[in-house]
C-alpha cells in the first residue's frame, strides 16, 4: 500500500513479444519472493503493449457478428492488434493500424501528449511488425514500446 498521495506501482508484467530478447512474458519474483511491481516510463511501455494486444467488441467484418472484448470490464479498451492476424494487410489497413495505435496510446496517462508518439508499422512475409515511440509524460525521455511481431 502507498501513502496518501504516493503513486501506486503496479504488478509487472512484461508480454512475450517476438524479436526482442529479455521480456519474461510472466510474472517475476523478487529475491524475497515478492512479486515484481514497476511503475513511471516502465510500466507505461507496458500497459501501451497490453493495449495493443487487447481485443476490443467488435465487428466481424466476415459476417456482421459481435466479437466480444477480451476486457469485459471496459469494452473499449484495447487496439485489437491480434484481430488482424490472418487478414490481408494493404496499405489502407496500415495507415489504420497506425493511428489506432498512436489513439491508444495517447489514451495512457505516462505518453506525453507532445511531441506526439509514432508507430512503425511493417510487413514481411505475411506478418506485421508494429514499435511505437513517445515520450514519457514525467520523465520527459524518449521511449519505445517492444516490437509486436503478428502473422
Amino acid at each position: 500500500p502507498s501513502r496518501k498521495g504516493e503513486p501506486v506501482s503496479d504488478i509487472s508484467l512484461d508480454w512475450p513479444v517476438n524479436g526482442d530478447v529479455g521480456l519474461a512474458g510472466d510474472f517475476q519474483v523478487d529475491a524475497s519472493g515478492d512479486l515484481l511491481t514497476c511503475d513511471g516510463d516502465v510500466e507505461t511501455r507496458q500497459r501501451i503493449i497490453r493495449r495493443f494486444l487487447t481485443n476490443p467488441r467488435g465487428i466481424s467484418p466476415a459476417d456482421g457478428q459481435i466479437l466480444p472484448p477480451d476486457y469485459i470490464f471496459d469494452v473499449q479498451y484495447g487496439v485489437g492488434l491480434r484481430r488482424t492476424i490472418g487478414s490481408a494487410i494493404n496499405a489502407s489497413r496500415v495507415e489504420t493500424i497506425k493511428q489506432l495505435c498512436r489513439d491508444g496510446m495517447m489514451q495512457e496517462e505516462g505518453v506525453a501528449s507532445s511531441p506526439a508518439p509514432e508507430v512503425l508499422v511493417q510487413k514481411a512475409n505475411g506478418a506485421i511488425a508494429v514499435a511505437g515511440t513517445f515520450f514519457g509524460a514525467q520523465s520527459k525521455r524518449a521511449l519505445a514500446t517492444p516490437r509486436v511481431t503478428l502473422s
